[in-house]
């Protein structure tokens, strides 16, 4: 990138040194193995295994590799962008398991059963699509409905109701929402909301086609 590291340092120490294994993220705790005192010591030296470091670098006289720093920065995107789309929430379900995988239980509730991620999208048509299931069946003619919406405003970019058409009872099924935007999209999120009284399962997951490249979104 053109610069030259001259300090970096951990501040929050994440892993154990000797063990590797994963360090709570929030616990604040004065007494144990692992005080914040002695994780914020150790984290000073070992920025690789701290979640939170501080760099410092100055500008080079060298050029910068102008094609591999946006192979890297574009490899990086396709690591992370896959789970910034999982990063969704449920106001009127519960956890599951199912099959290894993590599901939203309405248990009959009705209300936002799957929400988020308030997420980017460059402009271009986009498919989001979201994995549901009816372990029930289908008691009523509607099982709720799923749409896509942008911006604090909440503007409504597709919906679709789960209704006899659009819903399968032996198995889960796909529900996905093809959209347009003209320009890069900020804070789009897709939700399921669950009907009172149908028991609505979904999977804590989003797959959405097309944003290929970290340059679509500058």
């Amino acid at each position: 990138a053109g610069f030259d590291v001259t300090h970096s340092h951990g501040i929050w120490l994440c892993a154990d040194p000797q063990t590797d294994a994963t360090l709570p993220f929030e616990a604040l705790k004065s007494s144990g193995r692992w005080p914040a005192q002695r994780r914020a010591k150790l984290a000073h030296d070992d920025p690789d295994r701290a979640f939170i470091w501080w760099m410092e670098a100055r500008r080079a006289e060298r050029r910068p590799e102008a094609a591999r720093l946006r192979q890297r920065v574009q490899e990086l995107f396709e690591l992370a962008w896959p789970q910034r789309w999982n990063r969704v929430k449920s106001l009127a379900g519960v956890e599951v398991l199912r099959q290894g995988e993590t599901w939203f239980d309405s248990n009959g509730h009705a209300g936002a059963l799957l929400y988020g991620p308030y997420a980017p999208l460059p402009p271009g048509r986009h498919r989001l699509a979201v994995s549901l299931l009816l372990p029930d069946g289908m008691p009523a003619d509607n099982a709720g409905a799923v749409d896509v919406v942008a911006g604090n405003e909440c503007r409504v970019l597709a919906i679709r109701a789960l209704d006899r058409s659009a819903v399968r009872t032996d198995g889960p099924f796909t529900c996905a929402l093809e959209f347009e935007l003209p320009a890069t999209t900020f804070a789009v999120q897709i939700r399921v909301f669950a009907a009172e009284g149908v028991r609505l399962l979904a999977r804590k997951a989003v797959t959405v086609e097309q944003a290929a490249s970290v340059a679509d979104m500058t």
